[in-house]
């Protein structure tokens, strides 16, 4: 059923950008104040929540 979405998630140029964005966030990480990071720390820890719990609603786990 996903298949054709996770086809277009792993290509070599999906990678590639993945890749990009990740080196960018080390490098900015690396930049940044102790208060910047708890606050990219903080702002990466509510994203996985609300990912997770579009999930768990998409598959009616919520009710």
């Amino acid at each position: 059923m996903y298949q054709r979405w996770i086809d277009t998630c792993i290509t070599p140029e999906s990678m590639r950008i993945v890749h990009e964005e990740q080196e960018l966030l080390n490098h900015l990480y690396q930049e940044a104040s102790m208060l910047e990071r708890q606050q990219m720390v903080n702002a990466f820890v509510t994203s996985t929540q609300m990912e997770v719990a579009f999930w768990d609603m998409a598959y009616g786990f919520d009710k």
